[in-house]
């Protein structure tokens, strides 16, 4: 299996204009901005078919398109403008045997579901200080897409004891480890301030009780 990280469409599109002309345009040029990230999701549709051709199974875009505390487009927005380029993205990784995984930091609660409808295979990081409640997201859309992150990187894994990584690690086990669906993985990348010893308690704990069938009794002593 090989996978390949790459800028993300709407990223791509807001980072190149700035959020401020990004506003403006969808208020007054909506059209303009369906264009530009129709052409970023081309040129991204051919870098991964090159991808594609030479063995790569799993795209990985590096987006963010979500604040702390919601996403950073309407619902209505985010329907019309960028659906239908993640879609047209994840049919083109499934007409060639692939996945297609979307990143964004901050609060997906509202993405979630369109994603899934879509067509993406799974979401990361699911920033745990972004209030992203993994347990609900489970419940709600884990027989849909893929969730993965969630174990909190600028909070316990950066400043928190072992015991405190531990207690995390299993406790994204118990909320989202069930019927799989789920990748346990640091909210975030692993950023420089994580203690080393952390990083190796959250793997260790993985292994010792992230085995199916999962043991819940265990997770939860």
């Amino acid at each position: 299996m090989f996978q390949f990280r790459q800028r993300g469409v709407p990223l791509t599109t807001w980072a190149s204009i700035g959020l401020d002309r990004l506003a403006y345009i969808l208020r007054k040029y909506p059209q303009l901005f369906k264009d530009l990230l129709r052409a970023f999701t081309d040129i991204t549709i051919e870098m991964h078919k090159c991808l594609f051709e030479k063995g790569i199974d799993i795209v990985f875009i590096c987006d963010d398109h979500a604040f702390k505390d919601r996403c950073m487009f309407s619902p209505k927005q985010f329907e019309e403008f960028l659906v239908p380029n993640f879609q047209r993205m994840a049919d083109n990784a499934h007409k060639h045997g692939a996945k297609f995984i979307v990143h964004t930091d901050g609060n997906l609660h509202m993405e979630i579901p369109y994603l899934a409808r879509a067509g993406v295979d799974a979401v990361e990081p699911l920033e745990y200080e972004a209030n992203n409640n993994l347990k609900l997201m489970k419940e709600k859309y884990g027989d849909k897409i893929c969730l993965i992150g969630n174990v909190a990187a600028s909070d316990v894994l950066s400043y928190g004891s072992v015991a405190d990584t531990v207690r995390m690690t299993k406790k994204c086990l118990l909320d989202a480890s069930e019927n799989g669906g789920y990748i346990l993985a640091p909210g975030s990348d692993v950023l420089g301030t994580i203690k080393i010893e952390n990083m190796q308690a959250m793997v260790k704990t993985v292994k010792k009780f992230g085995k199916y069938p999962i043991n819940r009794k265990n997770l939860k002593s």
